[in-house]
């Protein structure tokens, strides 16, 4: 799902005089407003339109080429709406194929509207399609698609338009601007969470329970603009926006103490944590809003967790909507990548299909409402791969076009003492099997939270630097470490001269 970005601002009501969705859709304006879904596709505006320019797509490795809209093109359906939807295409390499397609983006999931075509000349040709949408509440997002391209072939698209078919007029309304109100003083420590019991190769960590949150500013200074390291070079898979800091690598993070000010963990290891993990209670919400602003401001891309104010089932049947809907527009307001996860590691909570289901309601709201936050998942990774069917990453995946990014806490255990055996089994998980589904539903992915023994750095001091090459080979964009005694139930702390020179070399790679 595209979502809002910088400069143009979602659900752009066409007037009587333009009657068009669609921004920039015959490209006089170069690719303002359009974007390529993965650093292997490629767009430009060209002359050589059907009227002055046209957008060129082309892929530097044999795959699809996406035009796709940076913003959502509707920003909020009704359900039983009409659309008229056209492209004019045109290729210089005959035989190529592709698609006209709207992504319904709504809670229940995604629904592909499309019409397929065929290029047997070099001639512009029209494609149409007809749309009427099935949910309220939702986003439109359009897409021009080339099939399985090859490095040679090239598809020009000009002329896009989307108009409401039945009065030829845009009426969609602009979602709400980002609040602007000053967090209140932090009063609450952060949120608790449980895990199932793991096996012997490795296990989630329970988030901080105990510790109140480092005290904060009273008022929200200004965010500057995000680091290169914090940013890095988006790979767009179709949900993400540049603005959410999807970065092209590994980047290297930690939670530390009960949200406590790193600052003194960053002098240890001579440097600034690329993502700050910090968790929250759904009445902490000014509190975790200034906390991320001075991340920020330091340079740090906040990875934040909420417990939620009402039970799963409640927040999935809408109690929870205001709520959300604030939070997102005062985290919008830093103008700088934000990622969330609502209820990390679910497994053992509850009714995980309620769990789901509040994860469906609340993407959109998040994605409605914002251009730099990231939706994330977080699981225990344990329970997906080896634990029970109803956890399975099937089970526990929302559906396309909501998850930004899916975050996974495996643990090396070893040393740690369980049921009075104590675990020597070498650390064991499967990180390619986690980064295929991620991929197969074109989402980012990365350990949330992960963290080693005393014991296990003692006898095998390369974990940490073999584990970020694994996540590099994997494409993942995250390395987050556990650095907190705060319910935890192994020697995680970074704490001693090894340990810290492990971790610090882990950092240096990922600022090269």
């Amino acid at each position: 799902m595209s979502v809002l970005a910088t400069a143009i601002p979602v659900g752009i009501a066409a007037t009587a005089a333009t009657s068009e969705y669609v921004v920039n859709g015959g490209f006089e304006n170069g690719t303002t407003a359009w974007k390529t879904n993965t650093a292997a596709q490629s767009i430009t505006a060209v002359s050589g339109g059907r009227t002055g320019q046209a957008a060129s797509l082309a892929t530097s490795t044999r795959g699809d080429v996406v035009l796709n809209d940076k913003v959502a093109t509707v920003a909020t359906t009704t359900s039983g709406k009409s659309y008229s939807v056209s492209a004019w295409v045109k290729t210089q390499t005959p035989g190529v194929s592709g698609q006209l397609r709207i992504r319904e983006v709504s809670a229940s999931g995604v629904k592909s509207h499309s019409t397929p075509f065929k290029l047997s000349d070099t001639q512009w040709h029209e494609v149409k399609l007809s749309v009427t949408t099935s949910s309220s509440g939702g986003h439109l997002d359009l897409n021009v698609v080339g099939t399985y391209f090859a490095t040679t072939s090239k598809l020009l698209v000009d002329d896009v338009s989307l108009k409401d078919s039945s009065t030829g007029l845009a009426t969609t309304s602009a979602a709400p601007a980002p609040t602007t109100t000053s967090p209140a003083p932090a009063t609450s420590s952060p949120a608790p969470t449980t895990t199932s019991p793991a096996p012997t190769t490795s296990a989630p960590a329970p988030a901080p329970t105990t510790s109140t949150p480092a005290p904060a500013p009273t008022t929200a200074a200004p965010a500057p603009a995000p680091t290169a390291a914090a940013t890095g070079t988006a790979t767009l898979t179709g949900t993400q926006t540049p603005e959410m800091g999807i970065p092209s690598k590994v980047l290297v993070g930690a939670a530390y103490g009960g949200n406590t000010d790193p600052a003194d963990f960053e002098q240890r290891i001579g440097g600034t944590l690329q993502i700050r993990r910090t968790f929250w209670r759904g009445d902490n919400v000014d509190s975790a809003v200034r906390m991320a602003t001075g991340d920020v401001a330091k340079g740090r891309l906040p990875w934040l967790s909420f417990k939620l104010p009402y039970t799963w089932s409640e927040m999935a049947a809408g109690k929870g909507d205001a709520w959300a809907k604030d939070l997102t527009q005062k985290l919008a307001a830093l103008n700088a990548p934000v990622w969330v996860a609502f209820h990390h590691e679910p497994e053992g909570d509850g009714d995980v299909t309620q769990w789901v289901a509040m994860q469906r309601r609340l993407a959109p709201i998040v994605h409605a409402n914002s251009n730099n936050i990231a939706f994330s998942t977080i699981l225990t990774g344990w329970h997906q791969l080896y634990g029970d069917s109803q956890y399975s990453l099937d089970a526990l995946y929302p559906g396309d076009g909501l998850v930004d990014i899916m975050g996974f806490d495996p643990y090396n255990e070893y040393g740690v003492v369980k049921d009075g055996k104590t675990i020597t089994n070498p650390f064991k998980f499967n990180l390619p099997a986690l980064s295929a589904f991620a991929k197969s539903k074109k989402a980012a992915w990365g350990l949330a939270e992960t963290a080693l023994t005393d014991e296990a750095s003692r006898v095998d001091p390369t974990w940490m630097d073999r584990t970020y090459s694994e996540l590099s080979a994997n494409g993942a964009i995250a390395m987050t470490y556990f650095n907190t005694e705060v319910n935890a139930y192994g020697s995680w702390l970074i704490n001693d001269p090894a340990k810290t020179q492990q971790f610090a070399d882990i950092l240096r790679r990922a600022e090269e």
